[in-house]
Parts: structure tokens; sequence; C-alpha cells
């Protein structure tokens, strides 16, 4: 059991480190250059696409722009006999989706500031 645990501990650190590497953008300033910009603007040229991401339809309201984006994930389930240290992975799998919800807040239908929360951020 002690040695399954590890695997899954390993398993997810290793998919940690390569989620940082598949994503050559940084959100944070990727998301900063479109203060200042109208929310039209904005919907027009946000592009989550080039940064790993899938998003649903923007929610806008008179002060605020709203998306929700996914990052999804699949993660291998290791197979074959941990005793004897034969692991198979890929074989099985289940995919997850990470949330971020991203809020501009908009004055006069202008972005002012942004913020976001969740796992995929």
């Amino acid at each position: 059991m002690i040695l399954l645990s590890s695997v899954a501990v390993i398993s997810f650190g290793l998919l940690g480190c390569q989620t940082d590497l598949n994503r050559p953008y940084d959100l944070n300033a990727y998301l900063h250059n479109f203060l200042g910009q109208s929310s039209q603007s904005i919907q027009d040229n946000l592009n989550f696409k080039k940064l790993g991401y899938q998003s649903s339809a923007p929610q806008v309201s008179d002060d605020q722009l709203i998306y929700i984006v996914y990052r999804p994930l699949n993660i291998p389930i290791p197979q074959g006999n941990l005793g004897q240290g034969t692991v198979r992975a890929g074989a099985s799998s289940y995919d997850i989706n990470f949330q971020c919800k991203i809020i501009f807040q908009l004055t006069q239908g202008i972005a002012k500031a942004v913020n976001y929360s969740g796992r995929a951020c």
C-alpha cells in the first residue's frame, strides 16, 4: 500500500512538472495586456487556445467580463506488478479539467483590473 501511494505521489509530482513545461505563456502577463481595452476588443482578441486552455463563452455585464477556462489533463493509471517494479503507464487513464475563472473589472466598458482564481490559473 505504501509503494502504491509512493507511485501516486511521484506520478502527480511529475504531472505538475509537465504542466508547467507545457505552458509557453505567462497567463498573468498575457491577461494584463488587455487592461485599458474595451470589452469588445478583449472578446475579439483573447485567445486562450494558444495558451493550451479551452474556454466557455464569456459572461458579459456592465461592470464585468467573465471567462471560465479549462485545462484538460490526462492522468495515466499505472498498471502492472508493483511488487516486482514493473509498471505500465498509459494503458488506462482518466481525464480531469482544471478550471480558472477570469474576471475583467470594467468601468464604462474598459478593463481596469483582472482577477482570477482556480487551479488552472
